[in-house]
This record gives C-alpha cells, sequence and structure tokens, in this order.
C-alpha cells in the first residue's frame, strides 16, 4: 500500500483506492489476507504503540485532531518516518466506526502467538 506524507491537502475521494483499502480491512477475509487491521482512537493508537506493534500508516484529519497529545503524537510519529495519510472529515467520517471520531486512526500489522506461549501474570487469568 503506497502512502504519500507529503500531500499538501488532504485526501477527499473516498473512492481513493488507499480508502478502499482501508475500508475492506472491515472484513475479515482482508484482514486474513492482508495480515492489516485498522484502529482508530488516541487510545487505541498509544496503546499500539506502547505495545511497538508495527505501524503501516497513521490516518488523520487535521481538522478534527484537536487534542494537543494527539497532535504531538502525530508529528512524533512523522520524525520517526511513519507514513501518515491526510484525509478530510468526509473521508474520516467514512472510515470510522464511532459518532465522534477523533481524527485519529492507523492501519497496524496483525502479530499473532501461539495461545501456549502467553502466560497470564499477577492476578490475569483465562476464562473458558
Amino acid at each position: 500500500m503506497t502512502i504519500y506524507t507529503k500531500r499538501r491537502t488532504p485526501l477527499i475521494e473516498r473512492s481513493h483506492p488507499q480508502i478502499t483499502c482501508i475500508q475492506r480491512l472491515a472484513l475479515r477475509e482482508e484482514r486474513d489476507r492482508s495480515g492489516l487491521f485498522y484502529i482508530e482512537g488516541m487510545r487505541f493508537v498509544v496503546q499500539a504503540l506502547h505495545h511497538q506493534a508495527k505501524i503501516e500508516h497513521l490516518v488523520v484529519c487535521r481538522e478534527l485532531l484537536t487534542h494537543p497529545f494527539a497532535q504531538k503524537l502525530v508529528r512524533d510519529q512523522q520524525k520517526r518516518g511513519t507514513p501518515v495519510l491526510e484525509v478530510s472529515h468526509g473521508v474520516m467520517k467514512s472510515l470510522s466506526q464511532v459518532q465522534d471520531s477523533q481524527g485519529l486512526g492507523a492501519v497496524v500489522h496483525q502479530r499473532w502467538q501461539r495461545l501456549a506461549s502467553v502466560r497470564a501474570r499477577g492476578k490475569l487469568c483465562w476464562i473458558a
């Protein structure tokens, strides 16, 4: 998936190939095929970064990205070389699964591991 990080204006076409690729990630078959998934919201993007998930690219709507922490996060990730796809409010709304988008999403690589290798720590346990 090619991402243009130097766009002067946000991407406004909902039918743009990059947007349709992200929209297709709502389908399990596409997530299984590509090994990617889409997350949205500052909390989920921060958690992905905290767990060193490989970010394919951030999806940003500057108009909706009002939280200073989120703005700094995007700047920091750009400095680290993370590709950023800037989109319009309308495009972000078409990608969003929530009513009040924070203007931040990410396409992330899946990371699978065998259940037997996962260890519950502290007071965590498994429920079957």
